[in-house]
């Protein structure tokens, strides 16, 4: 921690702390991917000189800025509950991102894939969309509900992991 950047008076953390249970006959799932690792709230249109403000412009708002918040689900799904939804991907390398808007209760709307996805990548990350649920407040405390929130999948990880775990 940087006493710099942290409140003076103490303040309550979260710690996410992922536990790998394995089956005797099966292989372990490699610590590099859980699903939703790596997520953030995006803050949309934020002011110049906001910090941590960086470019992401939009058609119609070629100057605006954006933040970036870290997330820990408030639910997410197992590695077994994302299998029947990763059948049939067919990347095997890159990164592509879900997008999606944070409700209130958490749950995730109007979800976009970035471009690079193929069809079949395209449905899986959606398909998996409904399975997480945003927190209400990202990890350095700003108000999630309303905002973007970005799940980026490795697909290098997940999918080589995926067969590996669905083989008999």
């Amino acid at each position: 921690m940087d006493p710099l950047t942290v409140p003076p008076e103490p303040e309550r953390r979260r710690l996410v702390t992922p536990m790998t249970f394995g089956l005797p006959d099966r292989p372990l799932p490699e610590l590099g991917y859980q699903a939703g690792q790596n997520a953030w709230m995006m803050k949309v249109d934020v002011k110049k000189g906001s910090r941590g403000a960086r470019p992401c412009p939009e058609e119609g708002k070629p100057a605006q800025l954006c933040t970036d918040h870290p997330i820990a689900w408030a639910k997410q799904p197992s590695l077994q509950a994302t299998l029947p939804a990763l059948d049939g991907v067919d990347m095997e390398a890159g990164t592509s991102v879900l997008l999606c808007e944070s409700t209130n209760d958490g749950t995730l709307a109007k979800c976009l894939t970035t471009p690079e996805a193929t069809p079949a990548a395209r449905k899986a990350m959606l398909a998996l969309a409904p399975l997480f649920v945003a927190p209400q407040r990202a990890q350095d405390g700003v108000v999630v509900a309303g905002g973007q929130v970005a799940i980026p999948f490795d697909w290098s990880k997940i999918t080589p992991l995926a067969r590996k775990l669905k083989r008999p």
